[in-house]
């Protein structure tokens, strides 16, 4: 059998292939990412636009967070934000897939079948679920790291760069992948120091990471912005091992529960089997960086400099270096490498498929739930509350940030918008002063009966700053009439009130 795997065709068939599930709908169901289409639209349009004065401020500041705010500047101009927002997404799936090649081939001098392994991971949990800085952050820092690998990193030969321009490359290396994402930056590092350090002594080894000092530019930046230091932006959540472990289940997390965790299952086996068996060879550089993010997973906090999710985000790379890291040993079988790459492949192309049928789901449901909007004028404060149980289903409704895209297409202001100083440019202006600002101020979170949560939550926002309230995720009939709200517009899971003044 030939060796299809290793072609630069297969790899590109890969990658377009993974963007299958964007072709088919008006907005990508990304968790936050309809949240943050919000804020380009504020971005894009602030300067021309009265309503959007009134509510919103952006101030561009250089921080480690800015990639597809930068991206979104020519694709939202020349697409629309709604479909830049999908090109932007399929975008990163194409920068993962082929990031994960060229890291493998240039670890292993040819792309392996088990490289295969790890192309599922692109659709990741932090992709389905809208963190969109963080995972091109993380797809830039595979090319970066690509760029830099060789297989012999101690052996310096003609072709090898010169010194001075190496640091260079690294010190802006460094820096540009700090601006799209601080994580991106991080992984970089990691992905560096695991194949440049020279451990044949500890004089050179001493070198080699004086060598590597250019890595640390963006902490200079850092210093002179004073990062992590303004205001909300706070670190918070250590050492919570049973949440870290839950949100290893949710790595492949999408549509079907047994079906991702499977798929998941299947991963990890192969990573224990591939560091295990003779059958397997491993690439040092890529296995010892795979061990340090998994460290680093479980000493960080749920909560870094204000992003959520800071550790568990990391368990997706760490799975895909520790797949990029193996490769079937030469002369063990001629049948194991072609029957990982065909699995692989098989269970890519289903995943493919299964999330394509969910992605069309979510397209009529966000159809029908925004049908709200035309009942909104421009420039209306509306007051969105959305149902946040403790037990969320496998298959989450995806609407948590819908109401991002009332700012889009009605220029509103709501109340779920980020304000992180220091992590993020835009600051909502419309309830200033008051807890029904910005984000998480929608949510009505907690166990069991949410109702007498939400009824407190309406009689404790302030009604002289808005004109509307948005119930999303609530069933309009289990919900009693409330004073002074008058229903507008309802459907299966929304119901938007006019408040009567």
């Amino acid at each position: 059998m030939s060796r299809w795997w290793e072609t630069r065709r297969a790899v590109a068939a890969a990658a377009l292939a993974s963007t299958v599930p964007l072709w088919f709908v008006t907005l990508p169901p990304l968790i936050d990412l309809l949240g943050h289409m919000g804020r380009y639209h504020i971005q894009l349009n602030l300067a021309h636009s009265a309503a959007l004065q009134a509510n919103w401020a952006y101030r561009w500041s250089l921080i480690g967070n800015l990639g597809s705010d930068l991206l979104m500047e020519p694709l939202g101009r020349l697409f629309g934000v709604e479909r830049g927002a999908v090109l932007l997404s399929a975008l990163i799936l194409i920068l993962a897939i082929s990031g994960m090649a060229r890291l493998a081939k240039a670890a292993h001098g040819t792309l392996p079948a088990t490289a295969w392994a790890a192309f599922p991971f692109a659709m990741a949990y932090p992709w389905q679920y809208g963190l969109v800085n963080y995972w091109l952050g993380f797809t830039c820092a595979l090319h970066a790291a690509a760029f830099f690998y060789r297989a012999d990193p101690v052996a310096i030969d003609a072709r090898a760069r010169p010194w001075m321009l190496d640091s260079l490359l690294l010190g802006v290396a460094a820096v540009l992948l700090w601006t799209v994402h601080i994580y991106g930056w991080g992984i970089f590092c990691v992905l560096i120091w695991a194949q440049r350090g020279d451990y044949r002594s500890l004089r050179a080894y001493t070198v080699s990471l004086l060598k590597l000092v250019p890595l640390g530019a963006p902490l200079l930046l850092m210093l002179a912005l004073r990062y992590g230091t303004h205001g909300s932006a706070e670190t918070l959540g250590w050492y919570a091992l049973e949440y870290k472990m839950l949100a290893l289940t949710w790595t492949l997390r999408d549509q079907i529960q047994w079906f991702d965790i499977t798929c998941l299952g299947l991963s990890l086996l192969l990573i224990l089997v591939g560091f295990m068996s003779r059958r397997f060879e491993q690439n040092w550089a890529l296995g010892s960086a795979a061990l340090t993010l998994l460290i680093a997973l479980f000493v960080m906090p749920y909560q870094l400099f204000g992003s959520a999710y800071a550790d568990a985000r990391l368990w997706p790379v760490v799975i895909i270096v520790g797949l990029l890291a193996l490769r079937p040993a030469p002369g063990v079988s001629t049948r194991l490498a072609p029957a990982l790459a065909l699995t692989a492949a098989v269970l890519f192309a289903v995943r493919i498929a299964v999330t394509t049928i969910g992605f069309q789901t979510y397209d009529r449901d966000f159809a029908r739930h925004l049908k709200a909007l035309d009942r909104m004028p421009i420039g209306a404060h509306v007051a969105v509350f959305v149902e946040y149980p403790k037990d969320v289903p496998w298959r989450r409704p995806r609407f948590e940030h819908m109401d991002g895209i009332a700012i889009v297409r009605r220029e509103v202001f709501t109340n779920s918008q980020w304000e992180v100083p220091g992590a993020q440019l835009l600051i909502p202006l419309g309830a200033r002063g008051s807890r029904f600002n910005a984000d998480p101020s929608q949510y009505i979170k907690g166990g069991g009966e949410l109702r007498g949560r939400l009824k407190a939550r309406l009689d404790a926002f302030p009604r002289d700053r808005f004109d509307f309230v948005w119930l999303i995720g609530f069933r309009p009939e289990t919900l009693p009439r409330y004073p002074g709200l008058i229903p507008l517009f309802a459907d299966d899971r929304t119901i938007l009130y006019r408040i009567q003044k």
